[in-house]
């Protein structure tokens, strides 16, 4: 996949897409300003153009655009302020700034019996440091970012909460629980976790498995497998972990599960099989 540094119009272009939602506010300078600034951080050799990063970095603005989606009607409800827009904005492109090698349970079942266990073994050990290394990458994000602005965009307690999240997002991953208590980490559960079901996002596993991305059986194909992900990520939780949407996939939020449903729309006219 193309890990090239984009050009400051395309990494432009690419957050204002994302955040559509709140173009028309008063404080969507102030918005783009602290998106633009950190997105340009995080895009370096090191970090989301590493060679084994697991995504492209249009995954980051995907996750931002659905973020800004979900917290749009919680800001319309009241129930968010601009502070915590500002927050989630800056947790949907920091989440994944520390990439690891992404291994999949495809990968793993199709290596030779000798390596299974070794990879298995990576696997499990990458996950927890990619969130802890994350969480400690986006707090030095954060103090230059309040040193690039003259001020405090981000205090103490607000880093603190940000990088609490970033320690838990791929919880799920070791079967452990994204806790409802946390709305702000269930938002970004569910806003990453829809780029497994775009368009881009199919391409990139297909990409990343040396397939044509450009093959239609392909993508139902992999569609098929990320739901089926999806499906498996629910039995991690309880009824009253809830409430949830249906019985069969793990979302919280109204506007989240809007978007996967749209998503599932698009499949199915493209030929997808099954409910």
């Amino acid at each position: 996949m193309n890990l090239s540094q984009p050009t400051e119009q395309k990494r432009q272009s690419l957050i204002r897409d994302a955040l559509k939602p709140f173009e028309n506010d008063s404080l969507f300078d102030e918005l783009f300003g602290i998106c633009d600034c950190l997105f340009k951080m995080a895009l370096n050799k090191d970090q989301l153009l590493h060679d084994d990063a697991d995504n492209p970095i249009e995954h980051h603005t995907t996750v931002l655009a659905h973020m800004m989606e979900i917290v749009r009607t919680e800001l319309d409800e009241k129930r968010f302020n601009w502070d915590q827009v500002k927050q989630s904005a800056a947790l949907a492109i920091l989440h994944d700034i520390c990439p690891v090698r992404k291994i999949t349970e495809d990968m793993i079942r199709n290596a030779p019996p000798e390596q299974q266990a070794k990879l298995r073994e990576e696997r499990e050990s990458s996950v927890p440091f990619h969130m802890r290394r994350g969480a400690e990458m986006a707090r030095e994000k954060f103090l230059v970012l309040n040193e690039k602005f003259g001020k405090s965009i981000f205090d103490d307690e607000k880093i603190n909460a940000i990088c609490g999240i970033v320690l838990i997002h791929d919880n799920p991953k070791l079967g452990k629980k994204i806790p409802k208590d946390n709305w702000v980490a269930v938002m970004l559960r569910e806003a990453d976790r829809l780029w497994m079901v775009t368009l881009m996002g199919i391409r990139a596993d297909l990409e990343r498995k040396h397939e044509n991305p450009d093959d239609l059986e392909k993508q139902l194909a992999q569609v098929e497998k990320n739901i089926k992900r999806l499906e498996e990520e629910r039995e991690i939780y309880a009824e009253e972990d809830g409430p949830f949407y249906d019985n069969r996939f793990f979302f919280r939020n109204p506007i989240a599960k809007k978007i996967f449903d749209k998503w599932c729309d698009y499949w199915k006219k493209q030929g997808l099989r099954g409910d």
